[in-house]
């Protein structure tokens, strides 16, 4: 994992992840509280967070308490007719209740926190997609002098030729398929598609760091083993069985870290020949360079190796695609996130918490994701984050949005029922006009009940992947 070099940039990064989740949170309860407003429902707070209020006032000629609370991963807006006490003083009519409203109002106030979560990740993919270009690692060389590939006479802007898979014939960036642990690894490109090692034959790749800063092409180097047939095509959902040896699998005899190996690989480089009329151009004509590649034990490990930088990194470009394309792109992500957090959720019942994060994990995914990519993808991140914010509030569980909707929808289903057999059975003269008619509701006592014991295990469940998160971040920093 990639994470904040210094204090000063951890300190950053808190600090944005804390403002990015108050603004999710404020958002969603913004939802709640205007639609409130709007149908008269009294609300007595208006709360970030939850726990002991750091900060509590009513503005002047309102009715509404504004808090700040010392856990900050939440908020609610307490209204009249949620089981909340009015202040002293307070005499209200049932009208500004929330149950004293129609069923179809009180929906809208619900499903207001979800739509206003919905729209904010739609807003940030537009932000990301059509405020900021895209960028990438290129094959143009940036070179550090005096370095193993400037001894060979590789040059500053020259370009790395990438080799292709047999039947691709336009893109060396593929995403490669770990069956080892069901997941995909990054984008890479082959730089040798025949490295021998141990008389076992591999492909040589590079996995680009992330997009913000140029970073060291041997830091960034991969073996796979070259007798798979996933490479034989083009394809973004590779499924043969390839092992990414540095991040999983066994390295081979010749690379155990108590060992030093160099081995000696093809690569293959087109000159840089400069800027004509304005434009950088390059020598049609490949170079073949013998580069050779020492590793090295990677420090307090016991059980990997890094290999030892060769002087190259690959320049950062920036590219703008057309604006309908990244209006497009805008929708595409907003649907893909939407099926992403669906297939998570369902994964739940597959693979249990293996696929699950909590605070801790969004916290550390949002440092790594801020000091490696581009704030474009920040957004696309919290973006993401909004998605998931709100599918999981429209979740029928209790002590989330969707299950006092489910309940609105049952009182409401029940009702109609009950008074159109109310209604005949008047017409009838089975009954008098006296006997006006009652909505039936949920007794408060079940819901209550049901309340609690499902607010317990959505608590427990969230600490337990809070636990996992942890885990797997100690996992990582071991």
């Amino acid at each position: 994992m990639i994470s904040p070099s210094s204090p000063w940039e951890w300190i950053l990064t808190v600090l944005l992840f804390i403002i990015s989740l108050a603004i999710l949170i404020t958002i969603h309860e913004l939802g709640h509280l205007s639609m409130a407003k709007a149908f008269n429902v009294y609300c007595q707070e208006f709360s970030l967070g939850f726990g002991p209020a750091l900060f509590h006032k009513k503005p002047k000629g309102k009715e509404t308490y504004f808090s700040i609370r010392a856990i900050p991963f939440g908020g609610y807006v307490s209204m009249y007719g949620e089981d909340m006490e009015l202040e002293d003083g307070v005499s209200l009519p049932p009208s500004r209740s929330l149950e004293g409203i129609k069923r179809w109002k009180k929906a809208i106030i619900l499903v207001a926190g979800i739509t206003m979560n919905a729209t904010l990740a739609l807003t940030l993919f537009a932000i990301s997609n059509l405020a900021f270009p895209i960028q990438q690692a290129s094959s143009q060389i940036h070179i550090i002098e005096n370095s193993t590939a400037s001894a060979l006479g590789i040059k500053d802007y020259d370009k790395v030729s990438f080799y292709l898979p047999s039947g691709c014939t336009s893109n060396a960036v593929y995403v490669g398929f770990n069956k080892n642990d069901n997941s995909f690894v990054r984008n890479f490109y082959i730089v040798d598609d025949d490295v021998i090692v141990d008389d076992v034959h591999y492909y040589l790749t590079y996995i680009p760091q992330g997009a913000k800063n140029e970073t060291n092409m041997s830091s960034s180097f991969a073996l796979y083993p070259s007798k798979d047939s996933a490479f034989e095509a083009y394809s973004s959902d590779l499924t043969g069985d390839i092992t990414l040896l540095n991040y999983a699998g066994e390295v081979p005899t010749s690379f155990m870290p108590n060992t030093v190996k160099t081995l000696e690989f093809d690569l293959n480089i087109k000159s840089y020949l400069g800027e004509v009329d304005g434009e950088k151009k390059w020598d049609d004509k490949v170079t073949n360079y013998k580069v050779p590649l020492e590793n090295t034990l990677v420090e307090g490990s016991v059980d990997s190796y890094k290999w030892k930088d060769i002087g190259i990194s690959l320049r950062i470009v920036k590219l703008w695609l057309p604006f309908e394309t990244r209006v497009k792109e805008t929708f595409v992500d907003f649907g893909n996130a939407s099926i992403a957090v669906f297939k998570g959720l369902a994964s739940l019942f597959t693979q249990g918490l293996k696929n699950m994060s909590g605070i801790v994990g969004i916290m550390t995914t949002s440092a790594n994701v801020y000091s490696t990519y581009t704030f474009s993808t920040y957004l696309y991140f919290w973006g993401l984050i909004s998605v998931n914010l709100a599918i999981f509030n429209l979740l029928p569980f209790p002590g989330l949005d969707g299950w006092q909707l489910l309940v609105t929808a049952i009182e409401g289903g029940t009702n109609a029922v009950l008074r159109r057999r109310y209604k005949r059975k008047l017409a009838s003269g089975e009954i008098s006009s006296e006997n006006a008619y009652e909505d039936w509701k949920i007794p408060s006592k079940i819901k209550n009940y049901v309340s609690f014991i499902g607010i317990a295990l959505l608590f427990l469940f969230m600490a337990a992947i809070i636990v996992l998160d942890i885990l797997r971040l100690v996992g990582v920093m071991l």
